[in-house]
């Protein structure tokens, strides 16, 4: 069951390796959600995946090399993951993460329809309410939880696109902006 299923006007094609229960999007700098990721994936045998480019040279755990897709994610498929994979997991870069600035790709994941969870972000939770993890116990419960409870993940992604869809108008992007750099 995954957010395909919430979204049926969204019809288009499935591919196989999406279908999966966690993935990741994202080149090889230092990823510590990845890191957290993998002894979870093992204990209990999710089928994740990892897409972007140069994993096979990543320096962290060298577990992750194993769940590494050998092409790259395309914009175009974006969705396509974003309604087949069970839950998306996002980080941000570590200024915006201190800064509580969210990414275009953590937008851009909630507008294709998926379920995300972030590193520890503040803006995720306050302006979209999210989810976000603070330690790896947190996600192992979050993964345990979301991935056994569809109709709950449904629901989030459901009620992330009423909140980022009204918030996308140029208006209020440009108040967003002024306000986070304090220009009222």
């Amino acid at each position: 069951f995954s957010s395909q299923e919430a979204f049926p006007s969204e019809e288009g094609p499935r591919f196989r390796e999406y279908d999966v229960d966690i993935a990741f999007v994202g080149n090889i700098r230092p990823r510590p959600i990845v890191e957290d990721v993998l002894s979870i994936v093992e204990e209990y045998e999710y089928d994740f995946r990892i897409w972007g480019y140069d994993w096979e040279h990543y320096k962290g755990d060298s577990r992750a090399k194993r769940y590494a897709m050998p092409q790259v994610l395309t914009t175009g498929h974006m969705p396509y993951l974003a309604r087949q994979a069970s839950i998306i997991l996002h980080d941000h870069h570590e200024d915006m993460r201190k800064m509580g600035v969210v990414s275009h790709k953590y937008v851009d994941w909630i507008m294709s329809g998926a379920f995300v969870i972030s590193d520890n972000n503040s803006e995720v939770v306050e302006r979209y309410d999210g989810f976000v993890y603070r330690d790896k116990g947190h996600l192992e419960y979050l993964l345990d939880y979301y991935t056994t409870h569809p109709k709950e993940r449904v629901e989030v992604v459901r009620r992330q696109l009423e909140i980022v869809s009204p918030a996308l108008k140029t208006n209020n992007v440009v108040s967003f902006m002024l306000d986070k750099i304090g220009i009222h």
